[in-house]
Parts: structure tokens; C-alpha cells; sequence
């Protein structure tokens, strides 16, 4: 069974190696992300440390230029040593240590900045209390953190419940038993095949009538044209493509349910601010970052300064 480990360490052994998770409907990195990363990491001195948990694979670092990365001393801690990996290839000026973001090994108060991106939460309240002691005097914290009911979760609710209606028609697997047959060149096994595969088929256009965006679209209209021209295809292609794609969706579940877990809440703010307090840091302030021209709230921005 895969786990949710399992399945961000494959994420960066693959569909993670440029280094980005969260990105638009062209697979771009989002312009006002970088530009809010960049205006925070002016808070950092000339010649400061500034530590990165939960890294990934260094979107953080991307913001910054290549005189400013010079001057800085970056570090970056993450679960997961293939996304370091990948953080190190891209700035080999970093440095990097692989462990849980709730036991960081360095010193209290040893960094100028400290700074997470969709990240930090994952871990659980404390992993915030964790990321306050490594601030040094006169440092900050300024955290981006997944927001309950915001753009993203939205999204990814709106995937699983794609995601559950494409396993649950049984559409992959009459898919499947319909491929074999027309390869089989039996008519007999076709008609039999046809009638459970429309049967899903029906299942999964309705939902699509009223949800046209999302996993159960591509599988959905990916099958149907190779269906239209399956005498260009091997039967191996095409059922390895059908089995691919319930993988795909099984994995894809793991991860934005991942996702969903630690979305905060107003409730959670107030636990995080109270633990950050305990440390010893001003009154966090605690703003929210929006799709720029639009009400849709991305994540909740959490800063704080000790002096």
C-alpha cells in the first residue's frame, strides 16, 4: 500500500525534478508566489542565514537572485533526501539536512530568517513552536501555510471527488475488458463487453456534464480518443495507459488528501500563534495571499520578529 511518504518521495524522483509543487494550468510556477517569496526574503540581512523547512526541492530559493543567494548563507531541512537533493543541484551554495521539521538539528536562535512554504504544517502545530527557536534575535518567521477552504483546497476537493466517481463507475476496468475483446477480433466477446463499459461510460458522463474539469475529463476523453482510433494502437498501449491512469489517480488521491489534513483554520492559527508566542516572538501577524485580482485566497501568510 502506498503511504504518504511513499508518495512524495516519488513525487521528487519524478513529477517534482523542476523543483515546484504547487504550480498553474501551464505547469508554471505562479508569478505572484515569487513575488511575495521575494519581497519577504528582503527582510534578510546582507550576509544572513536563512533556513527553508520543509523545502522541498527549493522553491523558496528560486525567488532570490543569483548576487543575492552569494551574499546569503541558505539552508534548507526536509523530510524526504531526494528533494534535497534536487535543492542542491540547484543551489550548490545550500546546505541541506534531511529530518522532521518537529526535531531540527541546529542551535536555538541561529538563523536570521527562518521560512516554510506549504510546508512547515504538515508536521503539526509543534512543528511551528520548532521553527520559532531557530530564529536568532532581531530575525523573522514568515511562513506560507495551507489555508481551510481556500483555492487550493478547494481544487483538490473538487479532484477526489472526480477522482472517486472514475474508480467507483468502474469505467478503467470495463475500459480494459472492452480493449481486450476488440483485440481479440471476437464480435461475440465485443457485445459482451460493451454493455457493463457503456454502463460506466454513462456513470462518468453525467458527472462530467456538471464537473467538466479534472482527472475523470482526461481519463474519460483520453480513452474515448484511442478508442476512435484503435486500430493505431497496440493492445499493450492502451491498457497500459488505462492502468497507468488508475495508478496516477490512487496516487494523486494520497497526496491532496495529504493536503487537505493540514489546512488550517482559524482554531489552528490560534494554537500556532500561541506556540510561536511561547518562544519567545512578538505577536505573529497573520494576513492571507490571494490570486492577485481575485477574492480566491491561496494560504495564510504567518510573520512574526523576535527582538
Amino acid at each position: 500500500m502506498t503511504t504518504k511518504s511513499d508518495y512524495w518521495s516519488d513525487y521528487w524522483q519524478s513529477d517534482g525534478k523542476e523543483g515546484e509543487v504547487f504550480v498553474n494550468s501551464k505547469g508554471e510556477r505562479p508569478a505572484y508566489i515569487a513575488d511575495y517569496w521575494s519581497t519577504q526574503l528582503e527582510l534578510a540581512p546582507d550576509s544572513g542565514s536563512v533556513l527553508d523547512i520543509a523545502s522541498g526541492a527549493g522553491s523558496i530559493y528560486e525567488s532570490l537572485t543569483q548576487e543575492r543567494r552569494a551574499k546569503l548563507s541558505l539552508f534548507a531541512s526536509d523530510l524526504s533526501k531526494k528533494a534535497l537533493d534536487i535543492l542542491l543541484s540547484r543551489f550548490p551554495e545550500a546546505k541541506a539536512v534531511v529530518c522532521s521539521s518537529l526535531e531540527i538539528p541546529y542551535e536555538s536562535q541561529s538563523f536570521d530568517m527562518v521560512v516554510s512554504q506549504f510546508g512547515v504544517e504538515y508536521a503539526g502545530v509543534e512543528a511551528f513552536r520548532e521553527a520559532a527557536r531557530l530564529v536568532a534575535p532581531g530575525g523573522y518567521l514568515e511562513i506560507l501555510s495551507h489555508y481551510q477552504d481556500g483555492y487550493i483546497d478547494q481544487r483538490n476537493a473538487a479532484f477526489i471527488d472526480g477522482a472517486k466517481v472514475a474508480i467507483s463507475s468502474g469505467y478503467i476496468e470495463t475500459a480494459i475488458e472492452l480493449t481486450k475483446a476488440i483485440f481479440s477480433g471476437s464480435k461475440t466477446k465485443v457485445r459482451k463487453a460493451e454493455k457493463p463499459f457503456i454502463s460506466s461510460q454513462i456513470v462518468l458522463a453525467d458527472y462530467l456534464r456538471s464537473n467538466p474539469k479534472g482527472i475523470h475529463h482526461h481519463l474519460y476523453f483520453g480513452y474515448r480518443e484511442m478508442y476512435m482510433k484503435i486500430q493505431n494502437y497496440h493492445e499493450s498501449d492502451v491498457i497500459g495507459w488505462l492502468n497507468a491512469m488508475r495508478d496516477d489517480i490512487k496516487k494523486n488521491l494520497i497526496k491532496v488528501r495529504a493536503i487537505r489534513e493540514v489546512c488550517l483554520n482559524q482554531a489552528d492559527l490560534d494554537a500556532i500563534c500561541s506556540v510561536i508566542k511561547i518562544e519567545g516572538m512578538n505577536d505573529p501577524s497573520i494576513s492571507t495571499l490571494n490570486i492577485p485580482g481575485t477574492d480566491d485566497i491561496v494560504g495564510w501568510t504567518i510573520s512574526a520578529r523576535r527582538d
